[in-house]
């Protein structure tokens, strides 16, 4: 079932600017942040290296500017699991490693950009699009410290590329570089290819899947609808189970293993038996929370033409 959909998501990056300094901000940088948010696992790099190679990028050169632009965004990974597996494995606070990443990572989103397009162009070509570059790497870095501080890994970096994305758009509405930059093997103007931008609706309605998942997950951050959740999971699982101080949620001891391994320093200050210990969030896990944000997407992202 192809809706073409996810080509209207293309046009609406690739149809701002024909521009390569701009593409490779908006495409490698942003869409590549959205879609470690939201898949992670080497995906973004997949994705937008063949998205750049189909606008017209050397396919090896598409995909090392894709890996090298996927530098900030990796640390929070898919909804944050990188920082959520290390903290329960090591027996962490998620809030605070997420606060320590959020205040690392920012920092190389903020010269992320800058460099991408000096990689590509040179320093003084980047020079020429010095207003893209900086409203790019404000606001994904700002946002992504904000967010890791205050609402935790989850929607790190979702949130970062909405904000940054949108404040691009807003940048190249009424702001353009002085000369469209192309590479040198490319074809002449009136050769390339061009691409228009989506009208407004249609633009929404591709986006929709993201921005229902973005709904979804600050939904589940709401105190009242977070301790609902968690007293359902609790009840429905393990109503006679313990309740993990690290995780909050039900824990029951794994059979065979619990404290039968010994930790030693530096994992721990003194030896002491490991505690194993078997605990389930099916309910509030980002998984779950896609599944539903696609149920709901599915009936209008499913409803298009069918091509071979």
């Amino acid at each position: 079932m192809d809706t073409g959909l996810f080509n209207t998501v293309r046009d609406s990056l690739a149809g701002v600017s024909n521009d390569r300094r701009i593409k490779v901000i908006l495409i490698a940088f942003v869409f590549g942040a959205l879609l470690e948010a939201t898949a992670g696992f080497g995906t973004p790099v997949a994705i937008t290296s063949s998205l750049m190679a189909g606008l017209g990028f050397e396919p090896l050169y598409a995909a090392a500017l894709a890996l090298l632009a996927n530098t900030a965004p990796v640390a929070f990974g898919g909804f944050g699991i990188p920082i959520l597996t290390r903290a329960t494995v090591a027996g962490l606070d998620t809030q605070e490693l997420s606060q320590m990443v959020g205040r690392q990572t920012p920092l190389l989103a903020l010269v992320i950009p800058g460099m991408l397009v000096t990689v590509m162009s040179g320093f003084r070509r980047m020079l020429e699009v010095w207003p893209l570059v900086v409203v790019s790497s404000l606001a994904f870095a700002g946002t992504q410290f904000v967010v890791s501080n205050l609402l935790g890994p989850d929607l790190t970096d979702l949130l970062a590329a909405l904000v940054a994305v949108v404040t691009e758009i807003g940048l190249l509405s009424f702001w353009r570089p002085s000369t469209e930059w192309h590479f040198e093997n490319e074809p002449s103007a009136d050769e390339r290819e061009s691409y228009d931008t989506p009208p407004l609706g249609r633009t929404l309605y591709a986006w929709s899947p993201f921005i229902i998942i973005v709904a979804l997950f600050l939904l589940m951050q709401v105190p009242s609808i977070k301790a609902a959740v968690s007293s359902m999971q609790i009840a429905i699982n393990f109503p006679t189970a313990a309740v993990s101080e690290t995780t909050g949620l039900p824990a029951v001891p794994w059979p065979g293993l619990n404290e039968v391994v010994e930790q030693q320093p530096p994992v721990v200050s003194e030896p002491a038996p490991y505690a194993a210990s078997l605990t389930t969030n099916w309910l509030s896990a980002a998984g779950t929370i896609i599944l539903i944000a696609d149920i709901i997407a599915w009936p209008s992202c499913g409803s298009g033409r069918v091509e071979p």
